[in-house]
């Protein structure tokens, strides 16, 4: 079978992937957080103090987004920004401790959702389509640099 026989894979991965989104709100939003909120709590707690520039880059977010979100949590409470003392243009997010908490809070009701996910898929299968999914991010790539583009950095947080 072609792809050319079959619905479009980006449907599906594009589908996919607002569903997920829409999914990862409403388990937040109890806990008053939204999806891009959350990714960069994840992001600084798994890296500790990052610029926002490399924030943004390891969530996969905009940068002037990234910016306004992390004015956003500082009003929380739940990250604080500091100018970086060697360049005074750039600004330092580190996590701060009601950052934290809620991000623990957030946890289980996190797992729940991914599992629920993924269920009725084994380990093997779940390998199997992560491993298709970096294939396919890899393959990507490799297009945009045929055609001369340059592809945004994305960093894999630990």
């Amino acid at each position: 079978m072609n792809i050319e026989d079959t619905d479009p894979p980006e449907y599906h991965l594009t589908t996919l992937n607002m569903q997920i989104r829409e999914m990862m709100n409403a388990v937040l939003r109890p806990h008053r957080l939204k999806l891009v909120e959350w990714r960069l709590l994840q992001c600084l707690s798994d890296q500790g103090a990052l610029s926002v520039c490399d924030l943004a880059s390891l969530a996969v977010i905009e940068r002037t987004a990234t910016s306004r979100l992390v004015d956003r949590l500082v009003e929380k409470g739940f990250v604080a920004k500091e100018q970086m003392p060697d360049d005074r243009r750039f600004s330092q997010v580190s996590l701060c401790e009601a950052g934290l908490e809620i991000l623990k809070a957030c946890t289980a009701d996190v797992d729940a959702a991914r599992s629920q996910l993924f269920g009725g898929l084994n380990q093997t299968e779940i390998s199997s389509f992560l491993n298709t999914l970096k294939k396919l991010q890899h393959n990507a790539v490799g297009v945009l640099l045929e055609r001369g583009r340059m592809p945004r950095p994305v960093h894999r947080s630990a």
